[in-house]
């Protein structure tokens, strides 16, 4: 029998091919049920005003991981920041524990650090904290987002549990602009970016 290979690729969502479309939008509404609800049941996960970039592992036609890189302009303070989030992470049951996960991040994670990004985030539940960490996502702040939970902007539920995971050295910020994102990026912009 012949090894199986294991392709790696990227796409903006107006690019994906449609099988791997497909696979990648059922796999979402299977995690991520509450995004699919009321009259956006049968919402194009995939077309969104954000600019998504899908970073893909595919064997033959199957979709065996992916993940997806957005980007957001925040205001916070007066300032803009262009704010890269990496988000809806998954790996097919079946290929889990093999490694596409990580290769799939640390391949998202290198593109948003060769980004012209002020900041990159991402949320994760506790259990998920090393594996990020391994593809160098560090906590920013030490705190739970329990102020964010209930915010009516939030288009998923944030969980007290959930932590916001950002890469450390990624800024081009300039150093004027240095205090407001160490101060109240947080506090002002992270509700409107979830």
């Amino acid at each position: 029998m012949e090894e199986p290979v294991i392709e790696l690729a990227q796409y903006p969502s107006a690019a994906l091919p449609l099988p791997v479309k497909y696979q990648l939008l059922a796999a979402v509404r299977i995690e991520w049920p509450w995004i699919f609800t009321g009259p956006d049941r049968a919402w194009d996960y995939t077309h969104k005003d954000t600019q998504p970039r899908y970073f893909v592992l595919t064997e033959h036609d199957s979709l065996v991981s992916f993940a997806e890189v957005n980007q957001r302009v925040l205001r916070v303070g007066g300032e803009p920041y262009l704010v890269y989030g990496l988000s809806a992470v998954y790996t097919f049951p079946a290929y889990r524990r093999e490694g596409h996960g990580r290769r799939i991040v640390d391949t998202a994670t290198s593109h948003i650090r060769a980004s012209e990004a002020d900041v990159a985030m991402l949320f994760c539940l506790p259990p998920m904290v090393d594996f990020y960490r391994a593809s160098g996502w560090q906590p920013r702040y030490p705190t739970y987002l329990d102020a964010v939970q209930n915010d009516a902007e939030l288009a998923s539920p944030v969980t007290a549990q959930q932590r916001a995971y950002f890469i450390p050295w990624l800024s081009n910020v300039d150093d004027a602009k240095a205090p407001a994102w160490k101060t109240e990026f947080v506090d002002v912009g992270l509700r409107k970016f979830a």
